[in-house]
């Protein structure tokens, strides 16, 4: 990647963080049953426009308004900015039916970029690789017209790298779309008026034809009055947060995840909170290991530590990680995981969760070698080699399978915690293979492979008691 796309990578990857970490500049009032009229203005540069109809045309909080009509809007535009007002508030004129102008500008198409990568194979040929690498920068922009034309803008960018020239480009421009929705969904949260407010739950009134859906999560807000000595202002705070769990048409159902709304609060609202629906984990677990030989006791205890991805709000998918070191093993386990939250009563949930993976157990011991070979001078073992004083790495694959439960507690809006039990199923038994390409200082290992008869068998199977701290993004 040359040096001018890092860079400009580089600032709307800043530029991102504050504008994600910032409240939506557009989460107006707006009533249950009103739509919002919308101008798709074409793109400066290459014209994307359609990526904006295709996201804004599927919601029907918006009306899209005819392309044939957008050149006499941006002429009234310009004519209330310049401050030419005759006749503005006429009925034949446009501009004041409109609510935003919505724009994908500064499109910037950078390459195909050719990269050229020689290298030396496996059979010492010398390999020329070219590859296309194209990068897509543009900014959504959304103008607020009835408020005196401000203004937010949310940056994109996608990229795509490909031995072929045409694809590179068209996967790049491709893969802009999900950027832009995502934008979209940020600078126009849902707002909806709450009703039927309960201990545990509420409703909210709208429902699948405004775009709400299951999982989604909403921030409820209400207006107080401050007393600033001249006049009353109003300030807009927050009071707790919600979930959707039922969806119909024209309203949904939300468990009450916090709540602190006063009585008598004005205008109360539930304004939706963009969320990836990726989480990040930190797992750390007590558990015990099983050695064939003997019998458990609490010196068999030892510290898991790893990390999880998952993505989804209630039903989720993700992947984990987690390391053990038990003398004198190591142990790295990847898992594919499934989990399913149950929502109990405000901030607790019931967690339930499997995963299926993989052990990859290392150890160290010392080298043998064959008793026939001259070399070496010593007593053989049973097995027919000599010990010698050298040490070297084996390693054994395990498949594995896990069941977990636990109790989910949100410490605040992004924050949570998980605790709970696992058992984890495994292959007792393996072989211990020696790799002979990470260690090269045991030459004479050519006819031993399985280092099984001098390797204790370990069981990761057993017991775990867990705490995840996680993260909502």
């Amino acid at each position: 990647m040359t040096m001018e796309i890092k860079s400009k990578l580089m600032k709307i990857f800043l530029t991102s963080i504050l504008l994600f970490s910032a409240q939506p500049l557009f989460a107006v009032a707006q009533s249950d049953t009103e739509r919002f009229q919308v101008a798709i203005i074409p793109s400066s540069g290459e014209d994307l426009s359609y990526m904006l109809q295709a996201h804004l045309g599927k919601d029907k909080r918006f009306i899209l308004v005819s392309e044939k009509d957008i050149p006499k809007i941006l002429e009234e535009w310009e004519r209330r900015q310049s401050g030419i007002t005759e006749n503005f508030d006429t009925s034949d004129l446009m501009i004041k039916n409109i609510d935003f102008f919505v724009e994908l500008a500064n499109v910037n198409v950078i390459g195909p970029i050719q990269k050229i990568n020689t290298y030396t194979d496996s059979n010492n040929k010398t390999v020329t690789k070219v590859t296309y690498e194209t990068s897509v920068l543009a900014q959504v922009k959304v103008t607020k017209i009835k408020e005196g034309g401000e203004t937010e803008i949310q940056n994109v960018t996608s990229s795509s790298t490909d031995e072929n020239y045409q694809k590179s480009r068209v996967s790049a421009i491709a893969a802009l779309q999900g950027k832009v929705s995502e934008a979209l969904k940020r600078l126009f949260p849902i707002v909806s008026s709450i009703f039927d407010v309960r201990y545990g739950t509420l409703k909210i009134g709208k429902g699948s034809n405004q775009g709400v859906e299951k999982g989604q999560r909403y921030i409820l807000k209400y207006v107080s009055e401050i007393n600033t000595g001249n006049k009353l202002k109003k300030v807009k705070e927050d009071a707790g947060l919600i979930e959707i769990s039922k969806v119909k048409e024209e309203y949904a159902e939300a468990n009450i995840l916090k709540y602190s709304m006063p009585v008598g609060a004005q205008d109360q609202t539930a304004v939706e909170k963009y969320y990836a629906r990726a989480t990040f984990e930190i797992y750390s677990a007590l558990a015990n290991y099983a050695p064939i030989e003997g019998t458990f006791s609490v010196k068999d205890l030892t510290t898991i530590l790893g990390f999880k991805l998952f993505y989804g709000n209630i039903g989720q998918i993700g992947f984990g990680m987690d390391f053990l070191g038990v003398d004198p093993y190591s142990r790295i386990g990847l898992n594919l995981e499934l989990r399913y939250n149950i929502h109990l009563v405000r901030s607790h949930f019931l967690t339930m969760g499997s995963s299926l993976g993989l052990q990859m157990l290392s150890a160290s011991t010392n080298m043998r070698v064959p008793d026939t070979n001259p070399d070496y001078l010593g007593v053989s073992d049973k097995y027919g080699n000599i010990t010698t004083s050298d040490t070297l790495s084996v390693s054994s694959m395990r498949g594995s399978a896990s069941f977990y439960g636990g109790w989910k507690y949100l410490l605040g809006e992004n924050i949570y915690s998980i605790i709970g039990g696992e058992y984890l199923i495994a292959q007792s038994t393996g072989s211990w293979k020696y790799t002979k390409s990470k260690d090269t200082k045991a030459p004479y290992t050519d006819s031993i492979e399985d280092y099984s008869n001098y390797i204790k068998q370990y069981n990761p199977s057993g017991y775990r008691f867990f705490v995840n701290i996680g993260y909502y993004y």
